[in-house]
């Protein structure tokens, strides 16, 4: 009987703005606004208000669900958490048309948030990418106060996709 020794899986590499986005929204909130995810969602808004191909009602619904996702970054700068990390350092990271042409995962999410719905929003690299950044804080983190104040923000973030789905489900 032979023992066969199964090589792991490689776990994939997330995009580069997914990653950046999970990392800025978790450890330097204030600096989460000019991730490109954030970016993508007003490009992806501006577009849909001058698309005449889509309806009144439609547009109305991909400004409500902008606005709702907006206001978790409009929020009171919050203290840093100052984490030494490859990705997030101290630079600022302002997206340029390039960077953001790039930033697929972004243009992907803001389709499917303001487009599409809730559940095809959270199965986005962007989203994924938060919860696996929050995971590890969790696990990591060399305070308690760090690791609360992670979770903190990513609850804030992530309490948009199951409000936005309750307050859909209690229209019909």
């Amino acid at each position: 009987m032979s023992t066969s020794t199964r090589t792991p899986e490689p776990v994939p590499v997330p995009p580069q703005d997914a990653q950046w986005f999970a990392l800025m929204l978790l450890q330097h909130p204030h600096k989460a606004v000019q991730t490109p995810l954030v970016v993508a969602v007003v490009a992806e808004l501006l577009d849909i208000l001058r698309d005449e191909q889509v309806s009144d009602q439609d547009a109305h619904r991909g400004l409500e669900r902008a606005v709702h996702l907006l206001r978790v970054f409009a929020g009171e700068p919050r203290r840093s958490t100052q984490l030494p990390d490859p990705w997030a350092g101290q630079r600022e990271y302002p997206p340029s048309a390039v960077k953001l042409a790039e930033a697929a995962a972004s243009r992907r999410f803001a389709a499917a948030w303001l487009r599409g719905t809730p559940r095809a929003a959270i199965r986005t690299e962007p989203v994924i990418r938060v919860v696996d950044e929050l995971l590890n804080d969790l696990q990591w983190q060399a305070t308690s106060r760090d690791a609360q104040a992670a979770l903190r923000h990513a609850v804030q973030l992530l309490g948009v996709f199951v409000t936005d789905q309750h307050t859909t489900q209690q229209r019909r």
